[in-house]
C-alpha cells in the first residue's frame, strides 16, 4: 500500500491446502490489511501474505 505506515508488529497467516488461508493474526487490528483480498481465488493466500509484506506486518 502506498504510504501505508512502517509496522514493526508481526503477523501471523494460518495457510492450509488449498490456495486462500485460515486465519490471520495481527498483534495491531488493522481492517485495511484484509480489506479487498479476493476469495475464494487461486491467488488469495499469496495475495493476502504480499499484502502484509507490502505493509511491513511480515507473515510468519
Amino acid at each position: 500500500m502506498p504510504g501505508a505506515p512502517e509496522r514493526t508488529t508481526p503477523a501471523v497467516l494460518a495457510r492450509q491446502s488449498a490456495p486462500g488461508f485460515r486465519a490471520v493474526g495481527l498483534t495491531e487490528p488493522d481492517p485495511s490489511l484484509l480489506w479487498d483480498v479476493p476469495m475464494p481465488t487461486d491467488t488469495t493466500g499469496v495475495t493476502q501474505r504480499d499484502r502484509l509484506r507490502n505493509a511491513k506486518a511480515p507473515a510468519r
